[in-house]
């Protein structure tokens, strides 16, 4: 579902301003849909406004509160539509696998099986109900699920027993796709007290070694304190701190667990993503 455009549809806004919700789509399985942007066209009266919203739901037919986004400016609630015109966004694409708002005015979303788009209807003036047109054309970015296999790679600890050494084993990866990640990795040769995780660090320039930040939050991996494998068996949201940036590296990082000495071994990664 790369792109689509609904069918020019008849549209009612509310009597006041408390807005009416009009879905243009249909339920639309979001397995496989990460971002998506969008165009509306309209033939509306003048007092008629509107704002883009979504809803999401486990089974396409019970659906949740709608969660508003400001299409034409984020800084402000309900637009006036151009009438028999396109109306065109910023030309980024929004994410709808994060749990954030798109407008501050909306409730917080919690991603779901079924996704469908449409817009809320306002009077600005009067009491009654106004009727307008619409359609719009939905661009979107699917997932893209790979495999990724790195090792195997001779890595070092600090000589202190309270520091991690992060080793990149991959080269910068896009992370304009990616949403969720899973490890395994697998230790071996280890010359005594190694500790080893999965682990990953992101920038907005690859070019410059001193810009990748270290993963922002939690663990990927479990802790591997002997030669063997850890295999991951569930995958992890990518922090939204990280997918802001643009790359990723994977690789792991270990450290000296019980003296000041440093410690090797040899670690195998491998990374699965959508």
């Amino acid at each position: 579902m790369p792109r689509f455009t609904t069918p020019l549809q008849s549209l009612v806004s509310a009597s006041d301003t408390t807005g009416t919700w009009n879905p243009l789509t249909e339920g639309i399985n979001t397995a496989d849909l990460k971002e998506v942007r969008f165009r509306l066209w309209f033939d509306a009266v003048d007092s008629i406004e509107y704002l883009l919203a979504y809803q999401m739901s486990d089974d396409g037919v019970t659906w949740s509160s709608s969660y508003l986004y400001a299409f034409e400016d984020p800084a402000t609630a309900y637009a006036t539509p151009t009438n028999a015109a396109w109306a065109y966004g910023d030309g980024s694409y929004l994410d709808i696998t994060r749990t954030t708002t798109w407008y501050s005015g909306g409730p917080t979303p919690t991603p779901r099986l079924f996704v469908r788009f449409g817009v809320f209807l306002i009077n600005t003036s009067g009491s009654a109900t106004q009727g307008a047109q619409c359609k719009m054309v939905v661009e979107s970015k699917p997932l893209q699920s790979a495999t990724r296999v790195f090792g195997p790679l001779r890595v070092n600890t600090a000589g202190s027993n309270s520091t991690w050494v992060f080793h990149p084993m991959s080269g910068p990866v896009p992370t304009e796709r990616l949403t969720e990640l899973r490890m395994t990795i697998e230790m071996a040769a280890s010359s005594g007290d190694v500790d080893m995780q999965g682990w990953a660090q992101t920038t907005d320039d690859p070019s410059d070694p001193s810009s990748w930040t270290d993963w922002a939050s939690g663990t990927i991996t479990s802790t591997l304190a002997a030669d063997g494998l850890d295999a991951g068996t569930t995958f992890t949201e990518v922090p939204s701190a990280n997918t802001a940036e643009n790359w990723i590296r994977y690789g792991v990082r270990v450290k000296n667990t019980s003296s000041s000495g440093i410690e090797a071994a040899v670690a195998r990664l491998r990374v699965d993503e959508r």
